[in-house]
């Protein structure tokens, strides 16, 4: 209703003038809510995911403590959260989330599983690895508490042999040399700092 209708109407009948308001202010919100009702289903429908482990949310911890690293957050975390979609906030638990974005989980269960590869028999050459026995020796020594992670790696290659032969029973003269330690104690720990 153009405002100069408004002004005449009010003049001559203002209870009809205040109805006629009340009725466009009402039709102003219908319109409102019917235009947002995908956006809110879509919402619901992405925090629903979110709480099921169907997507996963990460984000850099803002309050109580600011982080500088960004963190995956876990699915309980969606479970009454206070959510600011147009901030990329999330709240619950008195930590707050700050630029959160979602994706599809990158967890373990989604990776294809790595089998290792076992040569046929005829296409075996030369003698057994000696890797498997190296990893118990490290299984063995880690799970007694020897860091080998921090000891210098000759001393390490020294302490994997001794294990292997002393717990083992071993024969650490056959394909127990360093570099083939050093193999096993780089894909366990990564590189030397």
């Amino acid at each position: 209703m153009e405002p100069e209708a408004i002004k005449k109407l009010t003049s001559e009948n203002p209870a009809e003038a205040v109805k006629l308001m009340f009725e466009s202010v009402g039709d102003l919100v219908e319109d409102m809510r019917t235009r947002s009702a995908p956006e809110w289903a879509m919402q619901e429908s992405l925090a629903q995911k979110l709480r099921e482990g169907k997507l996963e949310a990460c984000g850099v911890q803002s309050v109580p403590k600011q982080k500088r690293h960004l963190e995956v957050i876990p699915e309980h975390f969606f479970v009454d959260a206070k959510l600011n979609w147009d901030g990329n906030k999330v709240t619950n638990f008195g930590v707050t989330y700050s630029a959160v974005r979602v994706r599809r989980p990158i967890a373990s269960a989604t990776m294809p599983e790595r089998h290792e590869e076992t040569p046929s028999p005829s296409k075996v050459r030369g003698r057994p690895s000696k890797t498997p026995e190296i990893e118990r020796a490290i299984e063995l020594l880690l799970s007694k508490g020897v860091d080998l992670a921090k000891m210098p790696r000759p001393k390490a290659y020294e302490a994997v042999r001794k294990c292997a032969a002393g717990e083992l029973n071993s024969d650490t003269l056959i394909g127990f040399t360093d570099p083939v330690i050093q193999r096993s104690l780089f894909s366990r720990f990564g590189p030397r700092r």
